[in-house]
């Protein structure tokens, strides 16, 4: 069986030779079957690094960090919104984007490019193609310090990045964060990330990071589990029940919400209920 960095190293090139060669290097630092965090909708928050840092992570009950960081954002202008240089500086933390590696998806997986109209509201915001970079992040905050991450960032929108390479590919999601996504006044989305949970068994997730923000919940129940429903069809998944067990919390995430951190404790029993937090 293909591990699932050799996987990740087949789907994943540089754009130019000598970025292909610093995304060699970044793979020699990871395990052949990594822990990876998926943080859709991410924009510009940078905050989880430091919260799964390890310190932060001993603080929050956290036994397993993460080894590798997945971010996708379908409206990100990685120019405009992340040079290099300082991103965010707010006083009390600062985010400073120390090198940018363009990544490619590899034409030969054939892997597509789509935003469905019906799962957005802001179309215009939608990039021509998709765009893949591997950042070096570091994020100062005057309480937890300095911590330094390489992210791989996807301009691709939450479905696609899903199904047709996580799923797909049958990648592993260690963490998953439903944090800040574009169900609000802060983004564009139409339809919750929030159908994902559906999934956790057969991502075989521990740790999920989530601000239950459930305010647009009706309109959830109708269009993200009819999507759940059509992924779980599409791949021939049987999925099964879990629970959260509660183990902390952020009481103030990117100043605006409270952040609850979960232990994810897995059944047998067939999932009947769709999830929602």
């Amino acid at each position: 069986m293909i591990s699932p960095k050799k996987t990740l190293q087949r789907i994943l090139k540089g754009k130019t030779t000598l970025e292909q060669e610093k995304l060699d290097e970044y793979f020699l630092t990871i395990p052949n079957d990594p822990n990876i965090l998926w943080y859709p909708c991410a924009g510009d928050d940078f905050n989880v690094i430091t919260e799964l840092s390890e310190k932060r992570a001993n603080f929050h009950h956290v036994e397993i960090l993460p080894d590798l960081y997945f971010f996708n954002d379908y409206s990100i202008d990685f120019d405009r919104e992340l040079p290099i240089g300082t991103v965010f500086n707010d006083g009390k933390s600062v985010v400073t984007l120390n090198e940018k590696v363009e990544l490619m998806m590899n034409p030969d997986e054939n892997i597509p490019y789509f935003v469905n109209p019906d799962y957005i509201s802001f179309p215009g915001w939608v990039s021509k193609g998709s765009s893949i970079y591997l950042l070096n992040v570091t994020r100062k905050d005057q309480n937890h310090g300095s911590v330094n991450q390489w992210i791989i960032y996807f301009n691709l929108e939450n479905t696609n990045l899903f199904s047709d390479i996580i799923l797909k590919y049958k990648l592993r999601i260690s963490h998953f964060v439903k944090i800040r996504e574009g169900c609000n006044s802060e983004g564009g989305n139409k339809v919750s990330v929030a159908y994902v949970f559906n999934f956790l068994s057969v991502l075989q997730t521990q740790y999920i990071l989530n601000d239950l923000d459930l305010n647009h919940n009706s309109y959830w129940d109708s269009s993200a589990f009819r999507l759940a429903d059509k992924i779980e069809q599409l791949h021939g998944l049987k999925l099964f029940d879990f629970k959260c067990i509660f183990i902390s919390n952020v009481p103030n995430w990117y100043n605006t919400r409270k952040v609850y951190i979960c232990k994810i404790e897995h059944s047998n029993d067939p999932l009947i209920h769709k999830k929602h937090m």
